[in-house]
């Protein structure tokens, strides 16, 4: 549907399977914005017996015709918090809005990134792995 006057604005989170085996999850994982719906929450949850510090970008997101993906600086829209601590075996808020009015009528899609902190304090041996989702 082609909404006239307005623009589109679709979120989309494709979490990867590694994330939840991690500790990370988020829910919803898109959210469709426009001139009525102007922001959305979207919970992240640490299921870890130790906090997680994730840091929050957003990007618009293009597909060039073969496929590859393009992601561009934009100011359209904000997540905040930017960073935040999340304790353990708890969801946090992360709330994503428009920052101007629409004035397009063309749609566009963003992506966040919502990508883990190592903390200083991890384990002196072994593997330790900073997860990205998106």
């Amino acid at each position: 549907m082609y909404l006239k006057n307005t623009a589109y604005v679709l979120l989309v989170w494709l979490l990867v399977n590694v994330s939840h085996a991690a500790g990370l999850v988020i829910s919803p994982f898109r959210a469709n914005l426009n001139a009525t719906q102007t922001s959305a929450v979207f919970n992240v949850g640490n299921q870890r017996d130790t906090p997680m510090v994730v840091q929050v970008n957003t990007v618009e997101w293009l597909q060039q015709a073969n496929g590859d993906d393009v992601f561009n600086d934009t100011d359209d829209i904000i997540a905040t918090p930017a960073i935040a601590t999340i304790p353990p075996k708890t969801n946090y808020v992360i709330r994503v809005g428009l920052r101007n009015n629409i004035t397009s009528t063309q749609e566009k899609t963003y992506r966040l990134f919502i990508e883990e902190i190592p903390s200083p304090h991890t384990q002196k041996t072994g593997l330790n792995i900073a997860l990205r989702a998106s």
